[in-house]
């Protein structure tokens, strides 16, 4: 656990509560807000759902975008309470990407889920299940591909991309996709020049959301498949653990082929799921949808990774 009071803890877990619209359950595991290193030594933060005694099993979630693990409309408290019924607990890690968005490049989130799972191992976890949602994704794949750990006994794609660049390809406008591909080109051109730190700005990245990155950053994370490793389906085929793919029907940002295509390059798992959450977008938003996409999440779990 972290050093903060238990005073504290406990308010955090309430406002937190009361964000996600209720009160906290009777019995619900602990919210803690805890420290730990990247591989590389950079300090880092984590949301971490644990009761008084953890249990032996985990569900680390990787963030999407920017790699914050607030500020969105996501409620993850369902699928705290639903796991710690069956012997499961949450670590949510917050990544650098978060600090320095403009600067990232996408490699380092390899780094920061290293740090994670090394806190995890230190806390005596002897199975962990790796999930990661939207370009959590692409992030989870990267790093099993990477680096791994004989500790990850599952992963999980939660309403996932292929990639930034092939999510716009099917999300966007045929006069988007070439303005994306102009501004790529513009930054290649950059780099070329020796001027990868140069800020570039694509508007409408998300509707109304723009999005400013150097030139280096923006190829990092929206390049090619031969130029950036922010790829699901790039990476996915070195998995050799049970993989979870569940997707919205109603997802507007990643598409339908996204999860498809995901769940066919997961050739080397030994079990693979694609599992469909009726009507729900690309947020795992309060109430009902939460409630399925945890109660989903966790039936699949306690058959591929089972706590006990």
């Amino acid at each position: 656990m972290g050093n903060i009071p238990t005073g504290l803890i406990a308010r955090i877990t309430r406002v937190a509560a009361i964000l996600c619209g209720r009160e906290p359950a009777q019995g619900a595991p602990m919210l803690d807000i805890v420290s730990f290193q990247a591989d590389d030594g950079l300090p880092l933060n984590a949301l971490y759902w644990a009761p008084q005694n953890p249990n032996k099993s985990l569900l680390l979630l990787v963030p999407g975008h920017i790699g914050s693990v607030l500020g969105t409309p996501h409620d993850y408290r369902p699928m705290a309470e639903k796991l710690s019924e069956k012997g499961y607990d949450l670590l949510f890690p917050q990544l650098r990407a978060m600090n320095n968005w403009p600067y990232a490049v996408f490699d380092d989130a390899a780094k920061d889920i290293g740090g994670a799972v090394a806190f995890a191992n230190k806390q005596k976890y002897e199975k962990i299940a790796l999930f990661g949602t939207s370009l959590g994704g692409p992030r989870l794949a990267f790093f099993m591909a990477r680096k791994g750990d004989p500790s990850i006994r599952a992963v999980g794609f939660i309403n996932s991309i292929m990639s930034p660049y092939l999510a716009l390809q099917l999300s966007q406008s045929k006069l988007d996709n070439e303005r994306l591909d102009a501004l790529l080109e513009k930054a290649r051109d950059l780099v070329v020049r020796g001027r990868g730190g140069t800020l570039l700005e694509y508007r409408d990245y998300f509707p109304g959301q723009h999005m400013a990155m150097t030139a280096r950053s923006f190829i990092s994370f929206n390049g090619r498949e031969d130029e950036s490793n922010a790829y699901s389906i790039k990476f996915a085929p070195q998995i050799k653990v049970p993989a979870l793919v569940i997707h919205g029907t109603a997802d507007e940002i990643a598409l339908a082929p996204n999860p498809k295509n995901i769940y066919e390059s997961l050739s080397a798992a030994p079990h693979r799921d694609l599992v469909w959450v009726d009507g729900a977008g690309h947020f795992v938003t309060a109430g009902h949808f939460a409630q399925t996409y945890a109660k989903k999440i966790v039936e699949w779990l306690a058959t591929n990774m089972p706590s006990r």
